[in-house]
Order: C-alpha cells, then structure tokens, then sequence
C-alpha cells in the first residue's frame, strides 16, 4: 500500500464543532434579520431548520450542508429590502467574526501530520472571506 502523502479536512464537524460555531452565528443571524419581530423571527428560524428555543438544527437545514448562497436563497422573501448579494455579504461578513471552537487541539494534530511529510488542506463549502 502506498503511503499517504496528504490530507484534506472539511472545516466543520472535522476540525471544528459545528454548533458551537454555527447555533450563536444563526441566532444572532436571525435576530438581526427580524429586526425584533419574534413572529418574523420564527419564520425565519423555520425556514433555516433552526429551532429558537433549543438552538437545535433541524438536519435538513440549510445551514448545516448549504452554501452562503444557498442559504441567502431560502432566506429570499422572508426578509424585505435584503437582496441576495446583500445577504450573503451579511453572513459573509458575520462568519468572518464566528467563534471557531475546536474539535481537537489543532496545531499539535495539524504539527505531527506537518512533521511526519503529510501535505493538509482544507475543502469547506464556506465562502472564501
């Protein structure tokens, strides 16, 4: 068997807890959006598979598999005067500001692979920002 000259991780759930990260950053997501409505915030929260009174996702939510855009998309309709582009620039701008919590303590994990010749990478479905 070949050796194995590299590695490519997925960013969350791999190398980062998932809700940790993810259940603050669509509630805040949420708040902001709905601008105080608690009946605007449900319907948003619903269409995001996020559920408010247990910060739960739903496993079908967007927000867990889906991209900036595709999430902006299911979003569309329900939050007036926010273009696609100018949701995506929101989370864009909100994810660059999320807690990472560590799945593992990553420099020395990602420090032995380096060591031991190992190419990483990552492949994440984030936005590049």
């Amino acid at each position: 068997m070949r050796d194995l000259a590299g590695l490519i991780f997925d960013k969350d759930g791999t190398l980062f807890d998932f809700h940790a990260t993810w259940a603050g950053w669509t509630r805040r997501m949420i708040d902001d959006l709905a601008g105080g409505g608690p009946e605007r915030a449900r319907r948003i929260a619903a269409q995001l598979g996020y559920d408010l009174a247990t910060g739960q996702f739903d496993p079908g939510s967007p927000v867990i598999a889906g991209t900036p855009g595709e999430i902006a998309q299911a979003l569309e309709g329900l939050v007036a005067g926010h273009s696609h582009a100018r949701l995506i620039a929101l989370m864009n701008t909100a994810a660059a500001a999320a807690p990472q919590g560590e799945v593992v303590a990553l420099v020395p994990v990602l420090g032995r692979l380096e060591a031991a010749g190992r190419v990483v990478g990552g492949g994440p479905n984030d936005a590049e920002a």
